[in-house]
Formats: structure tokens, sequence, C-alpha cells
């Protein structure tokens, strides 16, 4: 089809121009002959512009033809895409409606009622409730393992402060057993510092009765008398 169109239009081209030559030649008879040279530049010149503009007339049918092609093949890549779904579709609705046959035995009846743009319908509703079956299990699903999650948070809070208070406590009795076994031993070493202390002092005066006067005779007999 193309190439005829093609064809064509290059005929009519050729047949307008030929009628413009005549044309031309008849409107530039002249009869002074020595005008000839001016009139036959004229001519020439008229010639030159009316195939120039035959061809830009050519050349705008060629792009609009070239588009109106493209576009053809757009919108049968379209057509063809339409046809496959439809055709598609057709097969699906075919093999649902043998089924369909083949479990019920009025099947002039099921054909009647069951034509396929219902069962087109059935089908688009049946994948939507099944969607959205799949989002409300897929939703309780996010809404159990986010409340476990809760939970879980929260039995962690409550025994990491259980845990957190237990060693605050522990703490809390271990600096009063250090305060009481400082204290203790504060006492206990005071006291041996006492006792040193004392022992000290008494070995020191016993160092100086050693070191004192001797006792008088007197005082030995008196002393050794029972």
């Amino acid at each position: 089809k193309h190439k005829i169109l093609e064809l064509d239009i290059e005929r009519l081209l050729k047949a307008v121009v030929s009628q413009d030559i005549i044309f031309i030649v008849q409107n530039a008879f002249v009869v002074d002959t020595s005008d000839l040279q001016t009139e036959l530049d004229r001519t020439k010149e008229r010639f030159e512009n009316c195939i120039i503009k035959k061809e830009n007339e050519y050349a705008k049918l060629w792009n609009d033809w070239y588009k109106k092609c493209e576009e053809c093949k757009f919108d049968k890549i379209l057509y063809d895409k339409a046809y496959n779904d439809m055709q598609r579709q057709i097969e699906r609705l075919q093999a649902q409606l043998g089924d369909l046959k083949g479990k019920s035995k009025d099947t002039s009846r099921v054909s009647d009622i069951l034509n396929p743009v219902s069962q087109l319908l059935k089908n688009e509703n049946v994948e939507l409730e099944f969607q959205v079956l799949n989002y409300a299990k897929e939703n309780v699903h996010l809404r159990n393992t986010y409340k476990n999650m809760f939970d879980s948070i929260s039995l962690t809070r409550t025994q990491t402060n259980t845990i957190i208070a237990s060693l605050q406590n522990k703490l809390q009795n271990t600096i009063y057993e250090n305060a009481k076994l400082r204290a203790q031993l504060f006492k206990k070493v005071s006291g041996q510092k006492d006792n040193k202390r004392r022992l000290s002092t008494n070995t020191k005066f016993a160092k100086q009765s050693i070191l004192g006067k001797p006792p008088k005779l007197d005082e030995i007999h008196a002393l050794s008398k029972p």
C-alpha cells in the first residue's frame, strides 16, 4: 500500500508539473524575437521556481505520508497488543465456560447467563478479594509482630528495672557492711595502739625502777622477814 501511494504521488506530481510547463510556455510566447533571450531567461526562472515549489509540496506530502506511516505503525502496535490481550481473555473465558459446561447439564442457560463480560468482572472481583485477603493477613501478621516486639521490650524494661533495683540494694548493703568493717577495724586498731602505748609506759617505768637507787639494808631485812 505504501509503494502504491508513493507511485500515485509521483504520477500526480508529474502531471501537475507538465501542466505548469505548458502554461508557462503559452504565457511566455512573444512576437518580438529581439526579446526572445529575455523572455527565455524569465521562462527558465519561472520554470525553476515552479520546480522548487513542486519539490517543496512533494517534500511536504512525503513528510506527511511518513508521519502517517509512523502513526499507523504505532497504532498497529497498540492494536496488536490489544488484540493479543483480548485473545488471551477470550481463551481464558472459553476455558472457564468449558469447565462450567462440564459441571452443568443446562449448557444453554449457562452460556446465556455467564457471558464473557460478566465472567471477566467476576474474575477481577475475585482477584481483588484475594489481594484484600492477602493484605488483611499481612496486616494481622505485622500487628502480631509489633505486639510481640512491644511486649518483649516492656518485659525487658521491667526486668532491667528489677535488676537495677536489686543491684542498687546490694550496693547499699555493701557500703553499709564496709562502713561497719571499717569502724570495727578502726576500733580494733585504736585498742591495739592504746595497749601498746600502756605497755610501753609500763616498760619504761620498770626500766627506771631497775636503774634507780638500791634499797637500804633495813628495807632488805624488812622485805626478807616473813
